[in-house]
């Protein structure tokens, strides 16, 4: 219970300290870091959110990869978050499969977690740190900025499928919060 209000309080901005780099990814999509602080009972909480922008008439796909992708082109990035098997599954697979809708599938867990942005829209996704160094976390999401984070538009997917037929494996949200803890052993050194 005390961590759900954690988490609310943290996510109504009750900021004593904030701090906000910008990157951009391509010529049409920004990515926002923004480092928050909040004191609760003692504790410090860091939030750092990583807001993507989408300031394109397009709509841009965004995950994070697992594996580095430096030198890999959009296609050797679709491929592998879609089709390479990750245990007896792949992601299209899942897509087109019979399914239930109903069924729970992990699909905002951090290995699968794959997100439409709307043109002129934002997704920020909120990574939470209870009394962690703050200058290694730091660290780490820049890398993972730089080396993990894929975001590429829409149409360079139309050589493999429409982004109808894997609707139902897409996060709906417009933002996700994940705990440091979870989030560090994905990021590639």
């Amino acid at each position: 219970m005390s961590r759900i209000i954690t988490i609310l309080l943290v996510l109504l901005n009750l900021t004593c300290f904030s701090q906000e780099s910008k990157y951009a990814i391509n010529e049409n999509v920004d990515l926002i870091f923004k480092e928050e602080s909040v004191k609760i009972d003692s504790s410090n909480i860091h939030v750092y959110k990583l807001q993507i922008e989408n300031n394109s008439d397009l709509k841009q796909i965004f995950w994070i990869s697992e594996i580095n992708k430096t030198g890999l082109n959009n296609e050797q990035l679709i491929r592998n978050h879609f089709f390479k098997i990750k245990g007896d599954f792949n992601l299209f697979q899942l897509a087109t499969d019979n399914i239930s809708k109903d069924s729970k599938l992990p699909l905002n867990s951090i290995s699968f977690l794959t997100k439409v942005i709307n043109p002129k829209n934002i997704f920020q996704y909120n990574i939470i740190s209870k009394n962690q160094e703050s200058n290694e976390i730091k660290n780490s999401l820049e890398r993972l900025i730089t080396n993990q984070i894929v975001i590429i538009p829409e149409t360079e997917t139309k050589k493999y499928f429409e982004i109808e037929t894997i609707d139902k494996i897409l996060f709906k949200g417009n933002s996700s919060i994940i705990d440091w803890e979870l989030l560090k052993s994905k990021i590639i050194d």
